[in-house]
């Protein structure tokens, strides 16, 4: 239940050295905190909306807060129990401790950590440090979780084991469970971010996991999507652990990874990664097709969130139908290059936004140490015109609002509802049945309210990699149309309306298109390959050199702009199919 949601608070309590910046992996010079601390675990309750969403009053230039460091390091010292006070059951444990240090030597081997999310030390914008992450102990792992999930007397019937840990490109995730007896109670996921340390973790980054946390446990209350079920979590260092965390109870099910391949991925030789691709069994295919079916009713789900504006959400309490406001997503890496910490948003149309990216992504300084007539501003232009035709046309463009409307800082508000946008949905973040039904969909972080075209009913990621720079394939390219087209079908199902009025599903066909738009604005990927292929899409333009027709264009073109601003205004247009049910054809 959401009024049994543990959230952290920051109160009194004795000093103590906090382990993380005594870590030898830390390297870090500790000092004491001016004040006593403790930690005390709050029910979530309407008195405690503060502690859901305060205000973060972060700074815009993105520079680093120095936090104090927590100062207190064992457990016992939360709760007020003093270090006599344990002796005798220090002594009666000593056996089991001795056995659980075994079990845990003996499950090391399990630990999966991946060379893929090491950070770059010589780029003072990567904040990862997961040498300090990994050197918390299970041991303290498996105490922690203990003492945030039960009171003191309901320590004593239970224990808990760390199963596995493992590592993405940005967090350190810790599987736990807890036993009562032999008996097992529950399974958890414990999620620390890679820069969550006290040298790298900034007011930010806790805004951006409070609202992550939240808007799970609100997603959970108001709509079927299946998400991860948020126990606790704090947004800063200031804990036992000494590092900020998301704990959440285990989602059922394998990952959708594995389903896809036909056997668990990380069996999968580089060289077979082809072949299982295009070459799937009669029942694995089918698998595929309904485990799409189950994906894209799982997202339709969302369809009952709207919102006013374009950007972070943040709600007084959870079940709230409404934000209290809204407020900027904050971004400090893509998916190739770091940068820092910074503000977007939030926006009050499509309008501002997609302005806003393309200012970022084909900014005029690129072209202000070239000569006008050169090769490479003539190209710039050429690409600028393109961008602006393509954001001229449907679905992008937004209808001028009446001069007198207007939001509370004064901008001109347009009176339409955002969506919600998954910004990894990809195999390794869904699980499933041995069947193909979805059973959950994790990492939530940077999800946030975005224009309806690139909202919940895109394509996921994995059935887009074809408009986008560097992505694995999980499909072959003859293959991908066949998909798409069965995740659209479910889409049209899952979102059909009551009037017959267009639902978000008109988007989905050509999702891809417009988060590879997306993806040149906030993520950086490169503008003139999302040209080139803009243009492959047209029949009259396919064969053209993309490079060579923006250098043209720039030179100032009236004929091959207007044939360019019908083409694309009909490539873009979002594609109204008759509805046909999924599982008649399938």
């Amino acid at each position: 239940m959401l009024s049994d949601v543990l959230v952290f608070w920051k109160s009194a309590s004795s000093a103590s050295t906090n382990r993380l910046a005594d870590s030898p992996a830390n390297k870090r010079k500790s000092k004491m905190h001016p004040l006593n601390r403790a930690k005390a675990f709050i029910k979530y309750s309407p008195s405690s909306q503060e502690i859901i969403s305060p205000e973060t009053n972060v700074q815009a230039d993105g520079r680093r807060h120095k936090r104090d460091i927590n100062t207190f390091r064992r457990f016992f010292k939360i709760r007020g129990v003093s270090k006599i006070d344990l002796t005798d059951s220090d002594e009666q444990k000593t056996s089991q401790e001795a056995h659980e240090q075994q079990l845990d030597q003996d499950e090391e081997d399990e630990d999966q950590y991946s060379d893929d999310g090491e950070p770059n030390d010589e780029d003072e914008d990567d904040r990862r440090d997961f040498k300090a992450i990994r050197a918390i102990t299970r041991k303290e792992v498996k105490e922690f979780v203990l003492e945030t999930l039960h009171a003191d007397s309901e320590q004593d019937s239970r224990t808990c084991h760390v199963t596995k840990r493992k590592e993405g490109s940005f967090h350190h995730v810790v599987f736990v469970h807890t036993k009562i007896g032999d008996q097992l109670e529950q399974q958890y996921v414990l999620k620390i971010p890679a820069h969550g340390t006290i040298e790298h973790w900034e007011e930010g980054d806790g805004f951006m996991l409070r609202n992550e946390a939240v808007l799970m446990q609100h997603i959970r209350h108001h709509t079927h999507c299946p998400v991860p079920e948020v126990v606790a979590f704090d947004d800063d260092t200031h804990n036992a652990l000494g590092v900020p965390f998301i704990l959440m109870k285990e989602m059922p099910g394998k990952l959708a990874l594995d389903l896809w391949a036909g056997k668990p991925f990380r069996d999968v030789q580089s060289n077979e990664r082809y072949d299982l691709a295009n070459d799937s069994s009669p029942e694995l295919e089918q698998k595929r097709f309904h485990f799409l079916a189950s994906l894209a009713q799982a997202m339709g789900h969302l369809q009952t969130l709207k919102f006013k504006k374009i950007g972070m959400h943040i709600f007084d309490k959870p079940e709230d139908e409404v934000p209290k406001k809204f407020g900027p997503v904050w971004r400090w890496h893509t998916t190739s290059c770091m940068q820092q910490l910074h503000p977007v948003g939030p926006f009050s149309s499509e309008g501002f936004y997609f302005h806003y990216g393309t200012h970022q992504a084909w900014h005029p300084s690129m072209i202000e140490d070239l000569e006008p007539d050169s090769y490479g501003a003539l190209v710039y232009k050429g690409v600028q015109a393109i961008l602006s035709q393509i954001l001229y046309s449907t679905p992008f463009a937004t209808p001028a609002p009446p001069p007198a409307t207007v939001d509370d800082e004064g901008q001109p508000m347009v009176h339409k509802n955002f969506v919600l946008r998954h910004d990894d949905l990809n195999l390794q973040n869904i699980r499933v049945d041995d069947e193909g039904n979805v059973t959950g969909i994790i990492d939530w972080g940077g999800c946030h309210a975005v224009p309806r075209c690139v909202g919940f009913a895109s394509l996921p990621l994995f059935l887009r990699g074809d408009w986008l720079d560097d992505q694995t394939q999980c499909a072959m390219m003859w293959s991908l149309n066949r998909y798409r087209s069965i995740f659209a079908d479910a889409m049209k199902e899952a979102c059909q309306t009551d009037d017959g009025s267009l639902s978000d599903a008109q988007y989905t066909n050509k999702s891809a298109m417009y988060q590879a738009l997306l993806a040149v604005f906030f993520d950086g990927e490169t503008c003139l390959q999302f040209v080139a292929k803009v243009l492959n899409e047209i029949v009259d333009f396919r064969r053209v050199n993309a490079e060579q027709l923006c250098a043209q264009l720039g030179k100032g073109w009236p004929a091959a702009e207007k044939v360019l601003a019908e083409k694309i205004a009909e490539l873009m247009a979002p594609e109204v199919q008759e509805w046909r049910s999924f599982h008649k054809q399938y």
